[in-house]
């Protein structure tokens, strides 16, 4: 069985749904990849701004609170100062720190790309096995990214996975999220 990897990555950050007290409503909070770092005594809190894509206005997403500075890495320390874009996206991406600070991401206008060879399900003539790659676990179903590699619409990739020519090991492709190392296989 000959096995290919897809490497998925998303191109922006995820939209933040939250309580806007100048809009008085819930709207979307984006990334503005800017840290803001606060000396209180000998400790730091550390916090990722958002914007509010309607009015403006920020909200710190906490990343570290009254943290002392020999805790934590240098280089995550130098990257909080100098505003790392790396780093930013990686704290706009991560699910702990969305769940501590009670936000909910939405990925459904986030682009995803996949690297990787695509496969046309019609000339596939032997079993083919992919592992999906990602730098973090995006909470997006594999189902999407199938769609958009294989040019598949849903019927078509319902009725495939239907006819078990398209199978993921131990969980139904058409609800199951990306996890790093996952395994989906065409027959």
């Amino acid at each position: 069985m000959h096995t290919l990897q897809w490497h998925s990555r998303a191109e922006k950050a995820p939209e933040i749904c939250r309580h806007c007290k100048k809009g008085g409503m819930e709207q979307s909070f984006v990334s503005s990849g800017l840290f803001r770092v606060n000396a209180n005594r000998h400790t730091l809190d550390v916090w990722l701004i958002h914007r509010c894509t309607i009015c403006g206005r920020s909200w710190k997403m906490e990343i570290h609170e009254r943290v002392c500075p020999r805790d934590l890495a240098p280089e995550a320390l130098h990257g909080y100062q100098v505003n790392d874009a790396a780093l930013a996206w990686r704290c706009a991406h991560d699910q702990t720190l969305l769940v501590n600070n009670r936000a909910v991401a939405y990925y459904a206008n986030v682009p995803i790309t996949i690297d990787g060879p695509a496969i046309d399900m019609q000339a596939l003539a032997a079993p083919v096995t992919i592992e999906l790659m990602a730098e973090i676990a995006l909470p997006i179903r594999v189902a999407r990214i199938l769609r958009e590699k294989l040019s598949l619409s849903t019927a078509a990739l319902k009725r495939l996975v239907e006819e078990g020519r398209i199978e993921c090991p131990g969980v139904d492709v058409r609800k199951a999220r990306l996890a790093p190392g996952m395994q989906v296989i065409l027959y």
